[in-house]
């Protein structure tokens, strides 16, 4: 490179960052208990902000799929990408 910064040396510092991040997040989340159902929807709600979604129609079934499909173990750590809503109002 140009530079002399190997792509190698570049890669391995994206990935210490990256965990480095995951790290500061983790210690910055709240826990939420999944009886806490008040928790949740605000939780979904703010997640759900940001999309092209009416968030008062789709954060209660997004949030009733989730607790009634998984179990609860596996909700805690669950991929929610792999979950598609589609709002149809």
């Amino acid at each position: 490179m140009l530079v002399g910064i190997h792509p190698t040396t570049i890669s391995d510092s994206f990935q210490t960052a990256a965990a480095k991040s995951a790290e500061i997040l983790e210690g910055m989340s709240t826990p939420v208990e999944l009886t806490d159902r008040e928790s949740l929807l605000q939780s979904a709600t703010t997640a759900l902000n940001s999309k092209v979604c009416d968030t008062s129609l789709c954060v209660s079934p997004f949030l009733y799929l989730g607790l009634t499909v998984l179990p609860s173990a596996a909700w805690r750590r669950s991929d929610l990408s792999s979950f598609f809503l589609i709002c149809v109002s």
